[in-house]
């Protein structure tokens, strides 16, 4: 599977108060003293790409292969709407001084159409499974299309099933032909297979706005941000969930820094929830996580559409430096 990455990064500030000494920081900078805080937020967004095979997977035996004779077998694209990239023949006796051209066709009507691939596909014959790659073949999910093949001399041996949708033709070996034209049908599912490369489109997200101050913050403090502070907006044209997570373990620092925890704040240790519901709801499962599986903040965002949550920040109970502490918090967005 592929994954279509894309980072939205948002800065996170922090402000210091230390004595009357106000500091401004351009990361998610938490002060170990009295301070106020800006968070902002990283996200992700990905699609998991259907890549794979298509074609003969089911050898009953083998068949010597004449010379100027253009096989073919019938195969439905059960893996995406994408390109072929490779196509690859299965041989139980090759032999590298002989040649394949291979091809693709369209279906008409159950039969072979019009050639879809460049005609001059060149490859030396091995033993087993003999591979072309660097192809771009358009094709959609679900639709037929004919795998042909042909060799360049007697004695290669390819495998093939027996209850399929097969023709050969008398041709002379060389270009395949732009149609296939009159031929004989067979039931013969030939050991050749094409693998398409799904295409996606990658999700774009964008949230707004991209910092907030939560101002002073005391120890054991609870502070939020508006419940509906945030917006996520999928502008992309597929469904997405998202989930919320902290990137890092440690609240990076000058000083000893903070330990971000997945359920409670403590010493020397901060926490962190989400609110999907205009700040109704700062339950035990809304916590920011570190460690997998994350929370879910949203599922089935329709496209063009947006979600809107808040933060709650919760201080440690208390801490012992001065100095800025740094993290990031990332929405990440897939495919539903």
């Amino acid at each position: 599977m592929r994954k279509i990455l894309k980072w939205i990064s948002i800065p996170l500030t922090a402000i210091l108060i230390s004595s009357l000494l106000m500091v401004f920081y351009p990361r998610v900078n938490i002060e170990t003293s009295n301070g106020l805080v800006s968070v902002g937020i990283n996200s992700l967004s990905y699609v998991l790409a259907a890549d794979g095979y298509f074609g003969g997977s089911v050898e009953s035996a083998d068949e010597a292969c004449n010379v100027n004779i253009l096989f073919g077998s019938r195969y439905q694209n059960n893996v995406a709407t994408g390109n072929i990239t490779k196509i690859r023949v299965y041989a139980d006796y090759g032999n590298t001084s002989h040649d394949y051209r291979m091809g693709v066709y369209s279906d008409s009507s159950g039969e072979p159409g019009s050639i879809l691939s460049a005609n001059n596909i060149v490859v030396d014959i091995a033993d087993g499974w003999t591979e072309v790659s660097g192809l771009s073949i358009p094709v959609t999910s679900g639709t037929y299309y004919w795998l042909v093949f042909m060799v360049s001399a007697r004695s290669t041996y390819v495998g093939y099933g027996t209850s399929g949708t097969g023709f050969y033709k008398t041709y002379t070996y060389g270009n395949l032909p732009a149609s296939v034209g009159t031929h004989s049908n067979t039931t013969t599912n030939w050991m050749i297979q094409a693998y398409v490369v799904e295409s996606v489109a990658a999700p774009s997200i964008s949230v707004s706005p991209i910092s907030y101050d939560f101002g002073t913050i005391q120890p054991s403090s609870t502070t939020n941000t508006t419940g509906n502070y945030f917006t996520i907006t999928n502008n992309s044209t597929i469904s997405t969930n998202s989930t919320i997570q902290m990137l890092a373990s440690t609240w990076t620092s000058s000083g000893s820094g903070w330990t971000h925890s997945d359920n409670a704040s403590g010493v020397n240790t901060v926490a962190v929830k989400v609110s999907t519901d205009n700040g109704t709801t700062w339950s035990a499962s809304s916590f920011v996580k570190y460690n997998a599986p994350y929370n879910t903040v949203w599922t089935n965002l329709a496209a063009a559409s947006s979600f809107k949550f808040g933060l709650s920040l919760l201080a440690p109970t208390s801490f012992n430096d001065g100095a800025s502490n740094n993290n990031t918090i990332r929405i990440t967005a897939f495919q539903s």
